[in-house]
Protein backbone atom coordinates (compact mmCIF):
# COMPACT_ATOMS: atom_id res chain seq x y z
CA UNK A 1 0.00 0.00 0.00
CA UNK A 2 1.46 3.25 -1.07
CA UNK A 3 1.51 6.57 1.23
CA UNK A 4 1.78 10.14 0.00
CA UNK A 5 0.74 12.88 1.96
CA UNK A 6 -1.73 11.32 3.87
CA UNK A 7 -3.71 9.98 0.89
CA UNK A 8 -3.21 6.16 1.30
CA UNK A 9 -4.13 4.03 -2.22
CA UNK A 10 -4.23 0.56 -2.79
CA UNK A 11 -6.04 -1.34 -5.78
CA UNK A 12 -4.96 -1.51 -9.45
CA UNK A 13 -3.82 2.17 -9.85
CA UNK A 14 -1.57 2.44 -6.87
CA UNK A 15 1.02 2.02 -9.20
CA UNK A 16 0.85 6.03 -10.39
CA UNK A 17 0.44 7.17 -7.41
CA UNK A 18 4.39 8.73 -7.25
CA UNK A 19 4.10 9.51 -10.99
CA UNK A 20 0.79 11.56 -11.03
CA UNK A 21 1.97 13.36 -7.63
CA UNK A 22 5.11 14.48 -9.43
CA UNK A 23 3.11 15.34 -12.79
CA UNK A 24 0.92 17.63 -10.65
CA UNK A 25 3.79 19.49 -9.39
CA UNK A 26 5.45 19.50 -12.39
CA UNK A 27 2.46 21.22 -13.85
CA UNK A 28 1.92 24.18 -11.22
CA UNK A 29 -1.10 22.55 -9.55
CA UNK A 30 -1.14 24.05 -5.54
CA UNK A 31 -0.74 20.64 -3.26
CA UNK A 32 -3.75 21.22 -1.75
CA UNK A 33 -5.43 20.81 -5.24
CA UNK A 34 -2.67 17.65 -5.79
CA UNK A 35 -3.83 15.86 -3.02
CA UNK A 36 -7.53 16.87 -3.33
CA UNK A 37 -6.89 14.71 -6.96
CA UNK A 38 -4.46 11.80 -5.17
CA UNK A 39 -7.86 11.49 -2.96
CA UNK A 40 -10.24 10.89 -5.79
CA UNK A 41 -7.75 8.44 -7.74
CA UNK A 42 -7.49 6.43 -4.35
CA UNK A 43 -11.57 6.55 -4.36
CA UNK A 44 -11.83 5.38 -7.85
CA UNK A 45 -8.82 2.41 -7.22
CA UNK A 46 -10.99 1.65 -4.48
CA UNK A 47 -14.19 1.37 -6.12
CA UNK A 48 -12.22 -0.63 -9.32
CA UNK A 49 -11.00 -3.42 -6.29
CA UNK A 50 -13.71 -3.28 -4.86
CA UNK A 51 -15.68 -4.34 -8.00
CA UNK A 52 -13.07 -6.84 -9.14
CA UNK A 53 -12.25 -4.87 -12.31
CA UNK A 54 -8.28 -4.10 -13.37
CA UNK A 55 -6.95 -0.84 -14.32
CA UNK A 56 -7.48 -2.53 -18.51
CA UNK A 57 -11.45 -2.90 -17.62
CA UNK A 58 -11.32 1.11 -16.94
CA UNK A 59 -13.70 2.64 -19.70
CA UNK A 60 -16.00 5.22 -20.08
CA UNK A 61 -19.21 3.42 -18.50
CA UNK A 62 -17.22 2.51 -15.57
CA UNK A 63 -16.31 6.26 -15.20
CA UNK A 64 -19.82 7.48 -15.51
CA UNK A 65 -20.86 4.10 -12.76
CA UNK A 66 -18.02 5.73 -10.77
CA UNK A 67 -19.45 9.07 -10.92
CA UNK A 68 -23.06 8.54 -10.01
CA UNK A 69 -21.47 6.35 -6.65
CA UNK A 70 -19.64 9.20 -5.71
CA UNK A 71 -22.83 11.67 -5.60
CA UNK A 72 -25.21 8.73 -4.66
CA UNK A 73 -22.72 9.26 -1.20
CA UNK A 74 -23.01 12.77 -1.14
CA UNK A 75 -19.49 13.75 -2.10
CA UNK A 76 -19.51 17.75 -2.43
CA UNK A 77 -16.75 17.82 -4.74
CA UNK A 78 -15.48 15.78 -7.93
CA UNK A 79 -18.72 14.96 -9.01
CA UNK A 80 -18.38 14.80 -12.52
CA UNK A 81 -16.21 13.20 -15.12
CA UNK A 82 -14.30 16.79 -15.60
CA UNK A 83 -12.74 16.31 -12.46
CA UNK A 84 -11.08 13.21 -13.32
CA UNK A 85 -9.40 15.06 -16.55
CA UNK A 86 -5.84 15.72 -14.63
CA UNK A 87 -6.02 12.18 -13.76
CA UNK A 88 -6.54 11.24 -17.30
CA UNK A 89 -4.09 13.34 -19.37
CA UNK A 90 -1.14 11.73 -16.73
CA UNK A 91 -2.51 8.05 -17.59
CA UNK A 92 -2.42 8.78 -21.27
CA UNK A 93 0.90 11.01 -20.73
CA UNK A 94 2.12 7.20 -19.46
CA UNK A 95 0.86 4.92 -22.19
CA UNK A 96 -3.05 4.13 -20.58
CA UNK A 97 -5.65 5.49 -21.84
CA UNK A 98 -9.16 5.01 -21.22
CA UNK A 99 -10.77 3.67 -24.71
CA UNK A 100 -12.69 6.61 -26.19
CA UNK A 101 -16.28 5.44 -27.83
CA UNK A 102 -16.37 6.15 -31.62
CA UNK A 103 -17.88 9.44 -32.30
CA UNK A 104 -20.93 9.39 -34.06
CA UNK A 105 -20.74 9.43 -37.71
CA UNK A 106 -21.17 12.41 -39.87
CA UNK A 107 -23.79 13.49 -41.01
CA UNK A 108 -24.46 15.23 -44.44
CA UNK A 109 -24.55 18.73 -42.73
CA UNK A 110 -21.73 18.20 -40.44
CA UNK A 111 -19.82 17.67 -43.62
CA UNK A 112 -21.25 20.39 -45.29
CA UNK A 113 -20.66 22.86 -42.21
CA UNK A 114 -17.11 21.48 -42.19
CA UNK A 115 -16.36 22.27 -45.86
CA UNK A 116 -17.53 25.90 -45.44
CA UNK A 117 -15.67 25.94 -42.08
CA UNK A 118 -12.36 25.33 -44.41
CA UNK A 119 -13.40 28.00 -46.56
CA UNK A 120 -13.77 30.53 -44.46
CA UNK A 121 -10.38 29.62 -42.88
CA UNK A 122 -8.84 29.51 -45.73
CA UNK A 123 -9.92 31.55 -48.74
CA UNK A 124 -11.91 34.32 -46.23
CA UNK A 125 -8.63 33.88 -43.61
CA UNK A 126 -11.23 34.69 -40.69
CA UNK A 127 -10.72 34.09 -37.17
CA UNK A 128 -11.81 30.58 -35.06
CA UNK A 129 -14.48 32.66 -33.56
CA UNK A 130 -16.08 34.13 -36.27
CA UNK A 131 -16.06 30.49 -38.14
CA UNK A 132 -17.89 29.06 -35.52
CA UNK A 133 -20.76 31.79 -35.56
CA UNK A 134 -20.93 31.84 -39.25
CA UNK A 135 -21.16 27.70 -39.23
CA UNK A 136 -23.82 27.59 -36.17
CA UNK A 137 -25.52 30.17 -37.75
CA UNK A 138 -25.80 28.31 -41.04
CA UNK A 139 -26.76 25.20 -39.23
CA UNK A 140 -29.31 27.22 -37.94
CA UNK A 141 -30.81 28.24 -40.82
CA UNK A 142 -30.58 24.64 -42.99
CA UNK A 143 -32.07 22.63 -40.05
CA UNK A 144 -34.69 25.04 -40.23
CA UNK A 145 -35.25 25.14 -43.61
CA UNK A 146 -34.49 21.33 -45.19
CA UNK A 147 -33.15 19.19 -42.29
CA UNK A 148 -29.27 17.65 -41.26
CA UNK A 149 -30.19 14.86 -43.59
CA UNK A 150 -30.54 14.68 -47.58
CA UNK A 151 -29.32 18.01 -48.10
CA UNK A 152 -31.50 19.36 -51.39
CA UNK A 153 -30.40 22.59 -50.91
CA UNK A 154 -32.03 23.58 -54.77
CA UNK A 155 -35.47 23.57 -52.64
CA UNK A 156 -34.40 26.61 -50.61
CA UNK A 157 -36.15 29.96 -52.12
CA UNK A 158 -36.03 33.37 -51.72
CA UNK A 159 -39.29 33.44 -49.27
CA UNK A 160 -37.52 30.92 -46.90
CA UNK A 161 -34.31 33.95 -46.68
CA UNK A 162 -36.69 36.61 -46.20
CA UNK A 163 -38.83 34.95 -43.58
CA UNK A 164 -35.67 33.76 -41.61
CA UNK A 165 -34.54 37.32 -41.58
CA UNK A 166 -37.57 38.83 -40.57
CA UNK A 167 -37.96 36.45 -37.78
CA UNK A 168 -35.10 37.07 -36.52
CA UNK A 169 -34.72 40.78 -37.08
CA UNK A 170 -37.73 41.11 -34.25
CA UNK A 171 -35.47 39.83 -31.43
CA UNK A 172 -32.23 40.84 -32.25
CA UNK A 173 -30.64 44.26 -33.06
CA UNK A 174 -30.11 46.08 -36.46
CA UNK A 175 -26.20 45.28 -36.23
CA UNK A 176 -26.57 41.80 -35.10
CA UNK A 177 -29.60 41.18 -37.99
CA UNK A 178 -27.15 42.82 -40.74
CA UNK A 179 -24.42 40.32 -39.66
CA UNK A 180 -27.21 37.58 -40.24
CA UNK A 181 -26.96 39.00 -44.15
CA UNK A 182 -23.72 39.15 -44.32
CA UNK A 183 -23.22 35.05 -42.84
CA UNK A 184 -26.26 34.08 -45.85
CA UNK A 185 -24.95 35.90 -48.29
CA UNK A 186 -20.98 34.45 -47.59
CA UNK A 187 -23.08 30.58 -47.18
CA UNK A 188 -25.03 30.89 -50.58
CA UNK A 189 -21.53 32.09 -51.97
CA UNK A 190 -20.03 29.20 -51.10
CA UNK A 191 -22.73 27.10 -51.83
CA UNK A 192 -22.82 27.87 -55.24
CA UNK A 193 -18.88 27.95 -55.89
CA UNK A 194 -19.01 24.26 -54.72
CA UNK A 195 -21.69 23.48 -57.32
CA UNK A 196 -24.03 23.10 -54.26
CA UNK A 197 -27.15 25.29 -55.91
CA UNK A 198 -27.79 26.00 -59.19
CA UNK A 199 -28.64 29.71 -58.42
CA UNK A 200 -27.00 32.28 -56.90
CA UNK A 201 -29.09 32.92 -53.91
CA UNK A 202 -26.70 35.53 -52.57
CA UNK A 203 -28.66 38.12 -54.23
CA UNK A 204 -31.98 36.60 -52.86
CA UNK A 205 -30.26 38.03 -49.14
CA UNK A 206 -32.14 41.23 -48.39
CA UNK A 207 -30.60 44.03 -47.07
CA UNK A 208 -31.55 45.37 -43.81
CA UNK A 209 -32.41 49.39 -43.24
CA UNK A 210 -29.78 50.47 -41.11
CA UNK A 211 -28.25 53.93 -42.21
CA UNK A 212 -24.30 54.33 -41.13
CA UNK A 213 -22.72 56.63 -38.42
CA UNK A 214 -27.27 56.69 -37.65
CA UNK A 215 -26.35 55.75 -33.72
CA UNK A 216 -23.56 56.92 -31.06
CA UNK A 217 -20.85 54.19 -30.02
CA UNK A 218 -21.44 53.33 -26.28
CA UNK A 219 -18.26 54.41 -24.18
CA UNK A 220 -18.28 55.07 -20.61
CA UNK A 221 -17.12 57.77 -18.88
CA UNK A 222 -13.04 58.55 -17.26
CA UNK A 223 -14.65 58.12 -14.23
CA UNK A 224 -16.63 55.40 -14.77
CA UNK A 225 -13.37 53.65 -16.43
CA UNK A 226 -10.91 54.23 -13.13
CA UNK A 227 -13.76 52.60 -11.00
CA UNK A 228 -13.41 49.65 -13.25
CA UNK A 229 -9.69 49.33 -13.22
CA UNK A 230 -9.72 50.17 -9.10
CA UNK A 231 -11.63 47.20 -8.69
CA UNK A 232 -8.72 44.80 -9.72
CA UNK A 233 -6.21 43.26 -6.58
CA UNK A 234 -2.99 44.29 -7.35
CA UNK A 235 -1.75 42.02 -4.22
CA UNK A 236 -3.29 39.20 -6.15
CA UNK A 237 -1.89 37.37 -9.19
CA UNK A 238 -5.65 37.40 -10.72
CA UNK A 239 -5.28 41.24 -9.94
CA UNK A 240 -2.57 41.77 -11.73
CA UNK A 241 -3.50 39.76 -14.16
CA UNK A 242 -7.13 41.54 -14.81
CA UNK A 243 -5.95 45.23 -14.54
CA UNK A 244 -3.03 44.80 -17.45
CA UNK A 245 -5.93 43.24 -19.80
CA UNK A 246 -8.40 45.93 -19.48
CA UNK A 247 -5.28 48.55 -19.73
CA UNK A 248 -5.13 47.12 -22.94
CA UNK A 249 -8.78 46.74 -24.01
CA UNK A 250 -9.45 50.67 -22.47
CA UNK A 251 -6.12 52.64 -23.45
CA UNK A 252 -5.01 51.13 -26.56
CA UNK A 253 -8.39 49.97 -27.81
CA UNK A 254 -7.52 46.43 -28.59
CA UNK A 255 -9.87 43.78 -29.65
CA UNK A 256 -10.33 40.65 -27.31
CA UNK A 257 -8.90 38.26 -29.84
CA UNK A 258 -5.69 40.42 -30.07
CA UNK A 259 -5.49 40.61 -26.07
CA UNK A 260 -5.57 36.34 -26.25
CA UNK A 261 -2.94 36.49 -28.82
CA UNK A 262 -0.40 38.51 -27.93
CA UNK A 263 2.94 36.87 -27.23
CA UNK A 264 5.98 37.87 -25.10
CA UNK A 265 7.70 38.22 -28.03
CA UNK A 266 5.18 40.79 -29.34
CA UNK A 267 6.03 43.55 -26.70
CA UNK A 268 9.10 44.94 -27.46
CA UNK A 269 10.45 46.58 -24.30
CA UNK A 270 13.69 48.29 -26.15
CA UNK A 271 11.30 50.03 -29.00
CA UNK A 272 8.48 50.97 -26.42
CA UNK A 273 5.96 48.75 -28.90
CA UNK A 274 3.82 45.69 -29.17
CA UNK A 275 2.80 44.27 -32.34
CA UNK A 276 -0.79 42.59 -32.85
CA UNK A 277 -1.93 40.15 -34.48
CA UNK A 278 -5.76 40.55 -35.49
CA UNK A 279 -8.31 40.30 -37.92
CA UNK A 280 -7.47 38.73 -41.77
CA UNK A 281 -3.99 37.66 -40.25
CA UNK A 282 -3.04 40.99 -40.69
CA UNK A 283 -0.22 42.18 -38.25
CA UNK A 284 -0.03 46.23 -36.96
CA UNK A 285 2.65 47.95 -34.51
CA UNK A 286 1.33 50.34 -31.72
CA UNK A 287 3.34 52.32 -28.97
CA UNK A 288 3.22 50.75 -25.94
CA UNK A 289 2.22 53.74 -23.23
CA UNK A 290 4.03 53.62 -20.07
CA UNK A 291 1.29 52.74 -17.74
CA UNK A 292 0.27 49.81 -20.15
CA UNK A 293 4.13 48.50 -19.62
CA UNK A 294 4.35 48.68 -15.82
CA UNK A 295 1.05 46.68 -15.88
CA UNK A 296 2.42 44.15 -18.12
CA UNK A 297 5.61 44.00 -16.89
CA UNK A 298 4.21 43.93 -12.94
CA UNK A 299 2.31 40.54 -14.24
CA UNK A 300 5.15 39.06 -16.17
CA UNK A 301 7.23 39.21 -12.95
CA UNK A 302 4.93 38.69 -10.44
CA UNK A 303 2.00 37.27 -11.52
CA UNK A 304 2.61 35.25 -14.45
CA UNK A 305 3.27 31.02 -14.05
CA UNK A 306 6.15 29.97 -15.02
CA UNK A 307 5.66 28.03 -18.34
CA UNK A 308 6.68 27.12 -21.40
CA UNK A 309 3.66 28.65 -23.00
CA UNK A 310 4.75 32.19 -25.25
CA UNK A 311 1.20 34.09 -24.21
CA UNK A 312 1.54 36.54 -22.14
CA UNK A 313 -1.94 35.66 -20.70
CA UNK A 314 -2.99 32.53 -18.78
CA UNK A 315 -5.23 30.95 -16.58
CA UNK A 316 -4.54 31.62 -12.69
CA UNK A 317 -4.90 28.05 -12.17
CA UNK A 318 -2.94 25.02 -12.93
CA UNK A 319 -2.65 23.47 -15.99
CA UNK A 320 -2.31 26.84 -17.24
CA UNK A 321 -3.53 27.61 -20.38
CA UNK A 322 -3.95 30.87 -22.71
CA UNK A 323 -6.77 32.78 -22.26
CA UNK A 324 -9.33 32.35 -24.86
CA UNK A 325 -11.45 35.07 -25.88
CA UNK A 326 -14.86 34.19 -23.44
CA UNK A 327 -12.30 34.64 -20.49
CA UNK A 328 -11.65 37.86 -21.33
CA UNK A 329 -15.50 38.87 -21.46
CA UNK A 330 -15.72 37.62 -18.27
CA UNK A 331 -13.06 39.15 -16.67
CA UNK A 332 -14.67 42.66 -17.85
CA UNK A 333 -17.90 41.25 -16.53
CA UNK A 334 -16.33 40.45 -13.01
CA UNK A 335 -15.12 43.93 -12.51
CA UNK A 336 -18.07 45.36 -13.85
CA UNK A 337 -19.94 43.96 -10.57
CA UNK A 338 -17.11 44.60 -8.43
CA UNK A 339 -17.40 48.42 -9.78
CA UNK A 340 -20.60 48.10 -9.42
CA UNK A 341 -21.46 48.67 -13.10
CA UNK A 342 -23.79 47.23 -16.03
CA UNK A 343 -21.92 44.35 -17.52
CA UNK A 344 -20.49 45.15 -20.65
CA UNK A 345 -18.30 43.52 -23.51
CA UNK A 346 -15.05 44.56 -24.51
CA UNK A 347 -16.23 46.53 -27.75
CA UNK A 348 -17.12 48.94 -25.03
CA UNK A 349 -13.76 49.78 -23.92
CA UNK A 350 -12.57 49.81 -27.18
CA UNK A 351 -15.70 52.63 -27.75
CA UNK A 352 -14.33 53.89 -24.80
CA UNK A 353 -10.58 54.48 -25.79
CA UNK A 354 -11.41 56.16 -29.46
CA UNK A 355 -13.87 58.35 -27.33
CA UNK A 356 -10.92 60.08 -25.02
CA UNK A 357 -8.62 59.53 -27.91
CA UNK A 358 -11.04 62.43 -29.57
CA UNK A 359 -11.35 64.60 -26.65
CA UNK A 360 -7.66 64.89 -26.05
CA UNK A 361 -7.40 66.37 -29.44
CA UNK A 362 -6.47 63.15 -31.69
CA UNK A 363 -7.41 63.51 -34.83
CA UNK A 364 -10.02 60.70 -36.76
CA UNK A 365 -7.03 59.76 -38.55
CA UNK A 366 -5.14 58.87 -35.87
CA UNK A 367 -7.85 56.98 -33.89
CA UNK A 368 -8.23 54.87 -37.20
CA UNK A 369 -4.45 54.01 -36.64
CA UNK A 370 -4.32 53.45 -33.45
CA UNK A 371 -7.72 50.92 -33.76
CA UNK A 372 -6.85 49.62 -37.33
CA UNK A 373 -9.56 50.38 -39.56
CA UNK A 374 -9.80 50.12 -43.02
CA UNK A 375 -11.19 52.88 -43.72
CA UNK A 376 -11.52 55.89 -41.95
CA UNK A 377 -15.56 56.09 -42.42
CA UNK A 378 -15.60 53.45 -39.70
CA UNK A 379 -13.48 55.89 -37.77
CA UNK A 380 -15.99 59.07 -38.51
CA UNK A 381 -18.58 57.38 -36.25
CA UNK A 382 -16.27 58.51 -32.98
CA UNK A 383 -16.91 62.46 -34.41
CA UNK A 384 -20.41 62.68 -33.21
CA UNK A 385 -19.21 62.39 -29.22
CA UNK A 386 -17.12 65.80 -29.37
CA UNK A 387 -20.80 67.73 -28.33
CA UNK A 388 -18.16 70.39 -28.11
CA UNK A 389 -16.82 70.84 -31.34
CA UNK A 390 -20.50 69.88 -33.16
CA UNK A 391 -21.61 72.96 -31.20
CA UNK A 392 -18.89 75.08 -33.02
CA UNK A 393 -20.37 73.51 -36.03
CA UNK A 394 -23.94 74.04 -35.52
CA UNK A 395 -26.18 76.56 -37.15
CA UNK A 396 -27.98 78.78 -34.73
CA UNK A 397 -31.79 78.47 -34.74
CA UNK A 398 -33.77 80.73 -36.98
CA UNK A 399 -35.17 83.33 -34.69
CA UNK A 400 -33.31 82.79 -32.02
CA UNK A 401 -33.18 79.90 -29.45
CA UNK A 402 -36.08 77.52 -29.41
Amino acid sequence: MAKRHGVRISGPLQIYTEGLWNHLLEKRYAASTAVALLRLMSHLSRWLDGRGFRQDDLTNELIEDFFRARRRLGCTGYRTRHALKPILGYLERVGFSVPIPPEPPLTTLDELLNQYGRFLLEERALQPGTIRYYRDLARTFLLEKIGSECLDLNRIKADDITSFILRYSRSYSIGSTKLVVTVLRSLFRFLHLRGCVENELAGAVPAVAGWRQSGLPKSISSHELQRLLKSCDHRTHVGRRDFAVLLLLARLGLRRGEVVTLALDDVHWREGEIVLRGKGRKEARLPLPTDVGNAIATYVQRGRPATGSKTVFLSCRAPYRPLTGCAITGILHQASDRAGLPRMGPHRLRHTAATQMLRQGASLSDIAQVLRHRSIDTTAIYAKVDHQRLRELALPWPGGVA
